[in-house]
């Protein structure tokens, strides 16, 4: 046997979907296997595989057990000269795989091999060629030097910036993302470290190839997609303290003598842990402290010119007014926007107004229970009306800071355009006019000509036609273009359009990703999940503390009308501390569920608990997890706790 293809995958199913479908293509010819190490997932990935690539191998692990074992997993029972390790975030060409087993028949110098990766809107992924981490080496890349001076042999030499993109060559470390390995090189130098359960396993087995005389070899003559990250988000604390302390495991192992050498990779991985960080906290607190500092002191200002100009004596107004009134008010104002969804991107102007209209109003009811506190109804309204200009201005610097599209306004739709023919593009936009989705479906791009109004022009013109047209978002038909098409199309045009995806044949669903900073995203066009939306889980959870907070306060008078009054008091105590929810799916595992529904806490009571014991059929039962997460609004639980109210003691 030739070849051996070996997905470690773990809750990726559209992705895996995709890239299973790309690798039987790519197998056709070559005398092989497909092995699928599945690591415990809870999104029918694993049903998936046995439905619909039944002639592939599928392990269901019964735990994570990590990245490195789970691929050892799959080395061991393979049978190929060739072992690729391949994502399931990755899409890869129909000649992939022919053209770089022919590389490496014909190099038998090179034990493993590395292809051009491209992210989600076809730009080019530095990390496809990499040099030895060394500390200087990370801490210029960390610094964005390689920025600076691109193609720089001094400060580009992570990237290897100055290797051209496009020409073969031998490099230092190759990712794992697909990494075509030569089984007589692994049986000398062993398999992946699984000290490393997620990172720098790749650059562990890379550095040992070369140590074993042979070559690494960057082989840029097929190209694959990398949408980056459907189970990993590098921007989180966690991400950092693995990636680095993965780093240090590797210095350990390779260089156990060298204690200057291990001294300054601890000081390099800590100050760039450090300095990730900060980044990464202030990227998240920059707009609601910019928000606090111009609303604060907008109001201090207000004050001040009140007491000048109308009130004509300073002082006037208490010392509470500044102590206590005013940061109350921001206070408020600030976390009406945050559950009004003011904070998510991309920034819609009425979110914000609705919130603090709601916050002006809230503040001129309270304070009318508390005459110490209520100064001037008018500083009040004034109040309000800054705020949605402060609050605008804020977000308009956030836009010079780089964090995309200012605003959404309410009724703005995104500009979808279909590349592939009339058929595919009538398809689509029949099952998204069924989602609800505000969406304007420009028409499609397509090599044949054709007089419909639909039609926007050939492919060949894109570049003049995307600046007529501006869409928000380009759809590939794969069945009507090939890979290496939509390839070439989305790398010519990146710049033109925000958002690319790509409609595997024969689905109802899109795959894309805006950039290799974010997380791959799966569009799936045939239903809209409302629980997918972070206001909606942040109403969700906003209902589950009011409530709970509203029994613990009446337990006292409606206690004696439950039917386990003591464990409902448990229980509310357990939705606070975010351990449960008071409603959670009926069927309890999203894998049961033919659609990947968003996971939730465990409920108190569920979708189905108004429904009689007769009626609990498994069937009606997964029908209403997926009505409730597609309609989900804070209503749905009122009326269910509502009515399953003396049942509240239950347990999950």
């Amino acid at each position: 046997m030739l070849l051996s293809v070996i997905i470690v995958s773990y809750n990726a199913y559209h992705f895996l979907d995709h890239c299973l479908a790309a690798v039987s293509q790519a197998m056709q010819g070559i005398d092989g296997e497909v092995i699928i190490i599945d690591n415990c997932s809870a999104d029918g990935s694993p049903k998936l595989v046995k439905e619909k690539f039944s002639q592939f191998t599928l392990v269901e692990n019964k735990v994570n057990i990590g990245y490195s074992k789970a691929n050892n997993q799959g080395i061991r029972s393979s049978r190929g000269k060739y072992v690729l390790l391949l994502n399931p975030d990755t899409v890869v060409q129909p000649d992939g795989f022919r053209k770089s087993l022919e590389y490496m028949e014909a190099h038998p110098e090179a034990g493993a091999l590395g292809v051009r990766m491209v992210d989600g809107k076809g730009n080019f992924l530095p990390e496809s060629k990499r040099g030895f981490p060394g500390p200087l080496v990370s801490l210029y890349k960390v610094l964005r030097l390689h920025k600076w001076f691109p193609g720089s042999k001094r400060f580009d030499r992570y990237y290897l910036g100055y290797l051209p993109e496009n020409q073969t060559n031998e490099v230092d470390i190759l990712v794992g993302a697909f990494l075509l390995l030569r089984k007589s090189v692994l049986d000398k130098v062993g398999l992946l470290d699984e000290q490393f359960f997620m990172f720098w396993e790749d650059t562990d087995l890379s550095y040992r190839i070369t140590q074993a005389g042979y070559k690494n070899i960057y082989f840029p003559e097929t190209t694959i997609i990398h949408y980056k990250g459907e189970s990993t988000r590098k921007d989180t604390p966690e991400y950092i303290s693995i990636f680095y302390g993965a780093m240090n495991v590797f210095v350990r192992k390779h260089f156990p003598e060298n204690t200057l050498f291990q001294w300054s990779v601890r000081l390099t991985s800590l100050a760039l842990m450090v300095l990730t960080f900060l980044k990464y906290w202030v990227r998240r607190l920059f707009l609601p402290i910019l928000d606090f500092v111009l609303l604060f002191g907008g109001m201090i200002w207000l004050v001040d010119f009140w007491e000048l100009n109308y009130k004509y004596q300073k002082g006037f107004f208490p010392d509470t007014v500044r102590q206590i009134a005013v940061p109350a008010y921001v206070a408020v104002w600030m976390i009406s926007t945050f559950f009004s969804g003011g904070y998510d991107r991309p920034f819609k102007f009425h979110r914000i107004v609705r919130a603090v209209l709601f916050g002006t109003l809230l503040i001129s009811a309270v304070t009318n229970f508390l005459p110490e506190y209520r100064f001037s109804r008018a500083l009040i309204i004034l109040g309000g009306f800054y705020a949605i200009l402060a609050m605008m201005f804020s977000r308009w610097l956030n836009l010079l800071a780089g964090s995309g599209k200012l605003f959404r306004w309410p009724n703005q739709q995104k500009r979808i355009a279909i590349v592939g023919s009339k058929a595919e593009f009538e398809r689509i936009n029949k099952v998204i006019e069924g989602t609800g989705l505000k969406a304007q479906m420009l028409g499609y791009f397509h090599s044949t000509h054709d007089d419909d109004h639909t039609y926007l022009g050939p492919v060949e013109g894109l570049s003049e036609l995307l600046n007529v047209y501006q869409p928000d978002e380009l759809i590939f038909c794969l069945k009507d273009m090939s890979l290496e098409q939509v390839i070439a199309v989305m790398s010519l045009h990146a710049n033109q359009v925000k958002e690319y995806k790509i409609v595997p044949e024969g689905e109802s669903y899109a795959i894309g990703s805006a950039s290799s900073k974010t997380q791959g995203d799966v569009y799936t066009l045939h239903i809209r999940l409302n629980l997918l939306m972070a206001s909606a889980r942040r109403n969700k959870r906003l209902f589950d503390l009011a409530f709970s907070f509203l029994l613990i306060l009446l337990f006292p008078l409606i206690g004696w009308f439950l039917l386990r009054p003591f464990q409902a008091f448990f229980n509310a105590l357990r939705v606070l501390g975010a351990k449960a929810s008071w409603v959670g799916y009926a069927v309890k595992s999203t894998a049961d569920h033919e659609i990947k529904l968003p996971a939730l806490l465990p409920g108190i009571l569920n979708t189905g608990s108004t429904l009689g014991t007769a009626m609990q059929d498994e069937a009606v039962l997964r029908r209403l997890d997926f009505l409730y997460a597609r309609d989900y609004h804070p209503g749905k639980d009122i009326e269910i706790v509502w009515k399953s109210l003396r049942r509240l003691g239950s347990s999950t």
